[in-house]
């Protein structure tokens, strides 16, 4: 089952609950208003109990002690305890320091880090596959190209898969502009890509 986006402590602890058997997987994309540094003290809790190293043959116990009576989305009681035997895996964009030191002492951490020759590669092998159909193969090579042309130089850049997009998507759209030349969408996407590489912004 997948997470993603805002949820709340209590949905989160029906997901635990609904998928609490062992060959179960609950993945939380994107939805780091559950793991991240403002992240609600019980949804942290619930998190590390499930992943807790020390476990019972019933399970690892998790708890969500609120007050009065706790139901399911049907309207059904359920217990405020259970013994949870699935898996768990987040995927966020904090970094790993931004993240409960306790939560990720419980987990196997990976951080994924790129530099742009490798993502251009990653993309070159993916480029069929973007764009959802709607972007020609002529612009996503010209994309390609000139990001490859920009990186080469040195520029100021951040690549991702987002950005080949905005940039191939700016070519399909000189295919059917004749006052736009491949010249003027290059700037735009040189400009582009010097924007995307400032800090000083919250990023995560």
């Amino acid at each position: 089952e997948i997470i993603k986006g805002k949820a709340t402590p209590r949905q989160l602890y029906l997901l635990l609950y609904n998928y609490k058997e062992k060959g179960n997987i609950l993945v939380i994309d994107d939805a780091d208003a559950l793991v991240g540094p403002k992240a609600p003290e019980d949804c942290i809790n619930m998190l590390k109990a499930a992943l807790d190293s020390t476990s019972t043959p019933e399970g690892r116990k998790v708890s969500y002690r609120v007050t009065g009576t706790l139901y399911d989305d049907d309207g059904l009681e359920i217990p405020k305890t259970l013994y949870y035997k699935g898996g768990v895996i987040v995927i966020t964009n904090y970094s790993v320091g931004q993240l409960d030191t306790a939560l990720r002492g419980r987990t196997f951490v990976q951080e994924l880090d790129f530099s742009n020759e490798q993502l251009l590669q990653i993309i070159e092998d993916m480029i069929d596959n973007l764009g959802d159909g709607l972007l020609s193969e002529e612009s996503k090579r010209k994309a390609l190209d000139y990001l490859k042309e920009l990186a080469d130089s040195g520029a100021e850049m951040e690549i991702s898969i987002r950005t080949f997009n905005t940039c191939a998507r700016l070519f399909a759209v000189c295919e059917d502009d004749p006052d736009m030349t491949d010249d003027d969408v290059k700037s735009m996407i040189k400009e582009q890509m010097r924007n995307q590489s400032l800090r000083g912004g919250q990023k995560f």
